[in-house]
């Protein structure tokens, strides 16, 4: 959660914006967690945001020849998203939504029914 709050913080907002909010909202979905992290900011210019899907939906190795290539889109929401794939599988992450002017949503599924263990998926 803490770097997915940070970036919002560090993000989101510029000076033009005067009610500034970040909301946190849980959610149970059949047997996963949603965590939604809401801002009131600026949003994502779209080139950006379709750079940083990107290379949301690129498995990690590939990722790492794109990011060679690119401006380093969303790096933290990246490392993020791999690590709870690591740890829960494929159909874990974050998904990213935004509008221009309008926020972003960052949504973190993760399962509910999980048991650490010393093994990563």
């Amino acid at each position: 959660m803490q770097p997915i709050v940070e970036n919002a913080i560090k993000h989101a907002f510029n000076e033009s914006i005067e009610k500034k909010s970040i909301t946190i909202i849980t959610d149970q979905e059949n047997r996963d967690v949603v965590v939604k992290v809401i801002d009131s900011g600026s949003g994502i210019e779209e080139e950006e945001l379709t750079r940083i899907k990107i290379r949301l939906n690129t498995p990690e190795r590939e990722n790492e020849l794109l990011a060679d290539h690119e401006k380093q889109a969303g790096i933290g929401l990246i490392n993020v998203h791999y690590r709870l794939q690591m740890w829960f599988g494929r159909e874990y992450g974050i998904t990213l939504t935004s509008s221009e002017g309008a926020g972003t949503v960052v949504e973190i599924r993760i399962p509910t029914d999980y048991i650490a263990t010393d093994t990563l998926k």
